[in-house]
């Protein structure tokens, strides 16, 4: 078992660490909090930061655990962390405008380290976490900020206004606990920013949307990140495989969105008849909503968790995870 933290992407940190325990119950592991805060998550497990750090898409940083206290503690010495042979660097951050003696604690853990200290380049890192509590731990992994860039709507060849950003995406294809050697389908796949993802991970995928364009964009969007996999043009009772293991999927709702004519009432209606269908039993179903009491026409499902997320003033996404029962 190991002690980690979780420096999670705010401002929804619920669905943040959300994700982080999906990812870990993805694998077949098990985990336990220890002393977490609302911004920052502290868990033991027994999953390997290799598996699951590289899989986060709402996780800014993940720390090896050394203390959760307060800060006052620090302050008189009473902490010393032990590093490997090398050279350090202390970084303190205070997040959501948390109070933070930020640069006296900087000294005193520097001042109690055995290694030389390089700001520039380092080959160890102490991070020092202000909330309502202080959070302490040795930087493992840093989130891949410069790929989720590349992958931003606006830097793909193809893009729509309404599309996910792949942070967002990242965690809604983690939610739904895709295991190893399972297919997941996007119905709704539009420009195929889930799919990007979903492929990112290693996952088998496959996508359809009844837009044309959208199916075109989609394989365009793919091909330009090296990605690939099966994307067909047709309705969602065309396109969604039978005996299939998940759907992730983010279907169109708002006034940009198109229904081919149809009400977004009735298209999720036939979308959880035809998801129920299709769906082995005990199958994931990971997809958004802009509102809850749509959640109501999952017949023949087991709601799991939700989380929101506010796009506008006229506009939430509802993170939402079912069960085929």
């Amino acid at each position: 078992m190991v002690e980690l933290i979780f420096e999670l992407v705010g401002p929804y940190y619920r669905l943040s660490s959300a994700e982080v325990k999906a990812v870990i119950e993805g694998k077949g592991c098990r985990w336990k909090e220890k002393g977490s805060s609302k911004e920052v998550l502290v868990l033991e497990t027994d999953c390997t930061v290799e598996y699951i750090a590289p899989r986060l898409g709402l996780t800014h940083r993940v720390l090896l655990h050394e203390y959760t206290g307060k800060q006052e503690d620090i302050l008189k010495g009473n902490l010393k962390v032990e590093l490997p042979e090398g050279s350090a660097k202390v970084e303190t951050r205070r997040i959501a405008g948390a109070e933070g003696e930020t640069q006296e604690i900087k000294e005193i853990l520097g001042d109690e380290l055995d290694n030389p200290i390089d700001l520039i380049d380092p080959d160890h890192q102490i991070v020092v976490l202000f909330t309502k509590k202080c959070h302490v731990g040795k930087l493992l992994y840093s989130s891949d900020k410069e790929g989720y860039r590349s992958r931003e709507v606006k830097n793909r060849p193809f893009f729509s206004p309404i599309s996910l950003e792949p942070r967002y995406a990242r965690a809604l294809v983690n939610l739904a606990r895709v295991k190893e050697g399972e297919t997941l389908h996007d119905p709704f796949c539009g420009t195929g920013g889930i799919l990007m993802e979903a492929l990112h991970l290693g996952l088998n995928a496959s996508g359809g949307d009844i837009d044309k364009n959208m199916v075109n964009g989609c394989i365009r969007n793919l091909k330009e990140f090296g990605f690939e996999c099966p994307v067909k043009l047709g309705d969602m009772g065309d396109t969604i495989p039978y005996e299939l293991d998940n759907i992730v999927t983010d279907p169109p709702y708002g006034r940009a969105a198109s229904t081919s004519g149809e009400c977004t009432g009735n298209l999720y209606k036939r979308f959880f008849r035809v998801a129920k269908e299709r769906l082995k039993k005990g199958g994931s179903l990971s997809l958004i909503l802009p509102d809850k009491k749509f959640i109501d026409a999952a017949k023949g499902f087991r709601f799991l968790e939700g989380y929101s997320t506010k796009v506008h003033s006229s506009l939430e996404r509802h993170y939402l995870l079912f069960e085929k029962i």
